[in-house]
């Protein structure tokens, strides 16, 4: 019999009692209702007040019957109500674990993020603007809980022990994002990450400029200063606020504005494959910003460039038209 129903069937009990109590008191000391209740709940909580009238030899044989079975009630009553919460606490939360262990257990070509703090959490809503799926590892449980109202997967644990990478099934993941608080936290998670799985891409964040060659030493593919980059962004802000601003629709699309920036992999099967950009993307109102080839980058590309597999493209266009581009493999 689970907890729930020996707390129903403990009240009615408790609930049985004291309308026998109340009855008693008025049948045998004849009191009114309200002088009734108050001494059956006095007798039932054993608080220790003084009877509300002296009490008849009839009353204390009744009131001493009441005290048996009455506070025995109430104590099981009470003990039975705490189980009952403790027991749903722990279904609830065995029931998420659950849950979540299930949706690790399905996701492929995911993106980690370990450390859900203000760097956190704006690489996770770019990645969701991007629909990318994105596992989350932190020990703190009110990032947790903003985790969970992100909808985000997530484990709630220390990012830099091996088995939340392995949680996180890093094996088989696309990208990690390293943004703990700590460098040397990140330079180990970085170590951790690259020897469990050497083809995931993985960008640290580096609070001091002798962090950045150790984070590259230890297996990181990029190297990010937020105080360099929040500078670098001020004082473009200054100078050339219109690129700033161009850059800010194209990577964090609207409603009102579609367009936006993505990099995309030619493959033999490309629509872009040995094509001219002419032919390909101009008359798609796709526009080809740079183009990468064996190492070099091709900055703002001729017309009569022809995309090969093997390249990496820089687009900007039409979310609807790069979605569909995206889907044909490009």
């Amino acid at each position: 019999m689970g907890n729930f129903v020996r707390f129903r069937y403990a009240a009615l009990a408790l609930a049985v009692l004291v309308i026998t109590g109340v009855s008693g008191y008025m049948g045998i000391e004849g009191w009114s209702f309200l002088d009734s209740v108050y001494m059956t709940i006095l007798t039932f909580t054993t608080v220790g007040y003084s009877e509300v009238r002296p009490l008849s030899s009839g009353g204390r044989v009744f009131t001493t019957l009441l005290m048996l079975g009455g506070v025995s009630t109430m104590l099981y009553t009470l003990t039975t109500a705490v189980q009952a919460v403790v027991e749903e606490e722990l279904l609830r939360g065995f029931l998420r674990r659950r849950t979540m262990e299930s949706k690790l257990s399905r996701m492929r070509d995911h993106f980690i993020i370990c450390g859900f703090g203000r760097v956190g959490r704006s690489a996770a809503a770019a990645f969701a603007r991007e629909s990318l799926s994105v596992v989350v590892i932190d020990r703190d449980a009110d990032a947790i809980l903003e985790a969970d109202k992100m909808r985000l997967a997530y484990i709630q644990s220390d990012a830099t022990e091996d088995e939340s990478l392995r949680g996180a099934h890093v094996d088989r993941a696309r990208g990690l994002v390293a943004a703990l608080g700590s460098d040397s936290d990140n330079v180990f998670v970085t170590l951790s990450a690259r020897g469990m799985n050497p083809d995931v891409h993985i960008v640290a964040r580096a609070q001091s400029e002798e962090s950045h060659s150790n984070l590259l030493r230890a297996g990181a593919n990029r190297v990010v200063s937020p105080h360099e980059i929040g500078g670098v962004r001020m004082a473009m802000a200054s100078t050339r606020p219109l690129a700033i601003d161009f850059l800010d629709s194209v990577l964090r699309p609207s409603e009102e504005n579609a367009q936006r920036l993505t990099e995309v992999m030619v493959t033999p099967e490309s629509a872009l494959a040995n094509a001219p950009i002419s032919e390909s993307c101009a008359g798609k109102g796709v526009h080809v910003l740079a183009i990468q080839r064996d190492g070099a980058i091709i900055v703002n590309p001729s017309s009569e460039t022809k995309c090969l597999p093997g390249d990496s493209v820089v687009l900007v266009g039409h979310s609807r038209v790069l979605d569909i581009l995206e889907g044909k493999g490009i």
